[in-house]
């Protein structure tokens, strides 16, 4: 009895799974002449990959689900025979028609008992390169019950998985054989957005596309090795159940570097340990923007030096309102001394060097600021500093270093952009030395915070990467606004990095 009961959930659960995919609508019939199978190859490897766990990101509003149905191309990968609900017996034989792949290439898996993956073949697709062609499976199995099988294809730069469709059947190795076959069909998951090729600059992805699947999509950033760099999830808009609809998201990622890479939206089956459908586009990811640089550069004393009364901080800076520049020292308990400022020696608008020199009695570690203000509001409007250690009367160790580049460099907004609707994106690189987060205000006029955030920041010491974030506003008129992007020093209570651009909010 226990034997059949399982039989039964197997079953159910391959019911629920045909009802997931709800087959689009018929299209023009492709060229159907099928190839010699290729032989069973030896390799027991698979494609089949973990989908980890997305992390949350920004789903927003889809087109409306009253929206006409777009034009969809054809099934990537077309599984003709056998078709949802077929018995089969062995050897099991898959026909239908895909879009071309790299080397002309197919694979093919079955997924049994919920997770046991039986052996991956491969077969030849018959077509000239770079079109579209038939293809044939032959697959001899032992195995009995419900499966899902696989059908997919690889990608030549990374051996990930850039198409993958499926069929649910029941396995019989020894019959009777019970051979459904469907009439050709549009793609599953169409992806609109991005478009293939396209360069991505801003630290996040607009993903956007039409849908057949449950609710909801999976989605992940590949970068140039497969590695994901970013992942999320989009709801489909669904009009009705077991019909169409579209979906959209924006997915943040991180690169430290400008490389190839992949989205990929995916379907995860309900029945079974893997995924019933998965496209993807290829796109270009851009660091943005270009670092230069640091404006406010401290040359010396550099990290980790014992600095002594009177002490001098040294360095270059990009000019500032009437070529001020102010300085103050942070204790360890965060307390702050008074500030000091400078006169940065060059004409006004031009870049030049600026020196320091601070009387003290304090001992212990401290973090030295050197910063701007604005001549709006007062406000902080960069800052760069320095961690040392106070000795007023011992021996000095100064320590110097090299021109170094911006630390926080932001893409998006862009100074004097017009923003209206009530949100702003914010993106660009910054290089983190301290806990994975940055601090992101949105300021008014006056320098009052409209809305305040933190993002994780996924990083390398020492290495730059991309942050990117979406800030919500509400005001009643057109006002200069700021936004001012924040490395918090957790050691001493204070601002360790700070940049800002300024820019036209409206309602």
């Amino acid at each position: 009895m226990f034997a059949k009961f399982i039989s039964m959930v197997f079953i159910l659960s391959l019911l629920l799974t045909a009802c997931q995919l709800f087959v689009p609508p018929p299209i023009a019939q492709p060229t159907t002449e099928m190839v010699t199978p290729s032989p069973l190859p030896t390799d027991t490897s698979t494609a089949v990959i973990d989908p980890g766990t997305p992390t949350p990101t920004e789903t927003l509003q889809p087109t409306p689900a009253s929206a006409p149905l777009p034009d969809l191309p054809p099934e990537a990968i077309m599984i003709l025979e056998p078709a949802f609900g077929s018995q089969v017996a062995s050897p099991l034989r898959v026909r239908g028609s895909t879009d071309p792949t790299f080397e002309g290439t197919l694979f093919m898996n079955i997924i049994q008992d919920y997770d046991t993956v039986l052996p991956e073949i491969s077969t030849t697709i018959r077509t000239v390169p770079g079109e579209r062609g038939s293809f044939e499976f032959e697959y001899a199995f032992e195995h009995q019950g419900p499966a899902l099988i696989q059908v997919y294809a690889l990608s030549e730069r990374d051996g990930g998985l850039t198409h993958l469709s499926h069929v649910g059947v029941e396995l019989a190795p020894h019959g009777p054989a019970d051979i459904q076959t469907t009439e050709p069909y549009v793609e599953r998951i169409t992806i609109f957005s991005p478009a293939p090729s396209e360069t991505i600059t801003s630290g996040a992805v607009t993903v956007e596309g039409f849908g057949w699947g449950w609710q909801l999509v999976e989605i992940e950033i590949l970068g140039e090795n497969g590695d994901v760099i970013g992942s999320g999830s989009a709801q489909i808009d669904w009009p009705d159940v077991g019909a169409p609809g579209p979906f959209r998201a924006v997915v943040p990622y991180f690169i430290t570097h400008s490389q190839p890479g992949r989205v990929v939206v995916r379907d995860r089956s309900m029945a079974y340990a893997g995924f019933v459908h998965l496209n993807s586009v290829e796109v270009n990811f851009e660091m943005h923007p270009q670092l230069t640089e640091e404006a406010i550069m401290i040359l010396e004393p550099a990290p980790e030096s014992h600095v002594t009364s009177p002490l001098r901080v040294r360095g270059f800076a990009d000019p500032t309102f009437e070529q001020n520049l102010l300085m103050r020292l942070v204790l360890e308990d965060g307390t702050v001394l008074p500030e000091t400022f400078t006169i940065i020696r060059a004409g006004l608008g031009e870049r030049g060097a600026f020196e320091f020199e601070y009387a003290f009695e304090h001992q212990g570690p401290a973090l030295i600021q050197v910063y701007d203000v604005s001549a709006r509001d007062g406000g902080i409007i960069h800052l760069s500093s320095v961690e040392v250690t106070l000795d007023p009367t011992g021996s000095p160790d100064i320590r110097t270093r090299d021109p170094y580049l911006e630390r926080i460099a932001i893409g998006s907004p862009t100074p004097s952009q017009v923003v209206t609707g009530g949100v702003i994106e914010v993106s660009g690189v910054a290089l983190r030395s301290h806990p994975p987060l940055l601090m992101i205000d949105l300021l008014d006029e006056n320098g009052d915070e409209l809305f305040s955030t933190d993002v994780e920041f996924i990083y390398a010491i020492g290495e730059h990467g991309t942050f990117w974030a979406q800030l919500e506003y509400s005001i009643d008129r057109p006002q200069p606004g700021r936004v001012v992007v924040r490395d918090p020093s957790w050691d001493f209570q204070a601002d360790a990095h700070l940049t800002s651009v300024d820019f036209m909010l409206e309602p």
